[in-house]
């Protein structure tokens, strides 16, 4: 009885190690990449679609949001994150309260911004 209690644990133990394997994998896989907050078509000339790049910097990971202007790319904010392994995986911006939380099953980026004042908005990005 104690040895099968025991294996019935290990076994427990290696499942969530595997989980977690796989959803730190997957979040890695969609650090250098860009994504879109429009419905996932690209329009040139359209100032209401914006663009998210995520690059790694070393350690760290560079993070610009933009968007078109006469089919230009114009950027109006960059900033740097630091990856969250504790997680699920998730990038944590440096000097602001910024989270990038990522799902690689669906190919999103999920923005969450949590301002000194005002309302927590969340911004979702899909992969281009």
């Amino acid at each position: 009885m104690e040895k099968r209690s025991l294996i019935s644990r290990l076994l427990t133990a290696f499942k969530t190690l595997l989980a977690y394997g796989c959803q730190h994998a997957g979040s890695l896989s969609m650090m250098d990449c860009s994504y879109t907050r429009c419905s996932g078509n690209i329009l040139l000339d359209d100032p209401a679609t914006a663009i998210l790049r995520i690059r790694p910097c070393g350690q760290l990971y560079e993070i610009t949001r933009g968007s078109f202007e006469n089919g230009q790319f114009r950027v109006s904010e960059k900033w740097l994150a630091t990856y969250g392994w504790h997680s699920n995986g998730h990038l944590i911006a440096l000097g602001r309260t910024l989270y990038i939380i990522f799902d690689p099953t669906r190919k999103l980026v999920l923005v969450e911004h949590f301002p000194d004042e005002g309302p927590v908005t969340l911004e979702t990005y899909h992969q281009i």
